[in-house]
């Protein structure tokens, strides 16, 4: 992640930078990295982050990732669509993306 609060993740490891903008800028112009911390994630953290993060593009996740009552009544709603074994959020789906994935 570039900025201030960005985050990155890779494989398991995911970390962010400082926070406050004038803490990164000054770390930054000395030269140093400007990672706050890190964390290594479990399996089940590994899953909502592709969940999460699929759900907010416009390709979507792939469909086996979702439980199929939960595709069915995101579709049902008109919060998603489904296609080429994907879920992709609508609009309106995409607006309630937190709710929706704190419910898996």
């Amino acid at each position: 992640g570039l900025g201030p609060s960005a985050h990155s993740a890779h494989g398991r490891l995911r970390r962010w930078n400082i926070r406050e903008w004038a803490a990164w800028q000054h770390t930054l112009a000395e030269r140093r990295p400007a990672v706050e911390a890190s964390e290594t994630l479990s399996d089940t953290q590994v899953l909502l982050e592709r969940r999460y993060l699929g759900l907010r593009t416009s390709s979507g996740v792939e469909s086996v990732l979702i439980p199929e009552a939960v595709r069915e009544s995101w579709i049902a709603a008109g919060w998603a669509r489904e296609g080429n074994d994907r879920i992709q959020l609508t609009i309106e789906g995409w607006l309630r993306l937190d709710a929706l994935v704190a419910s898996l």
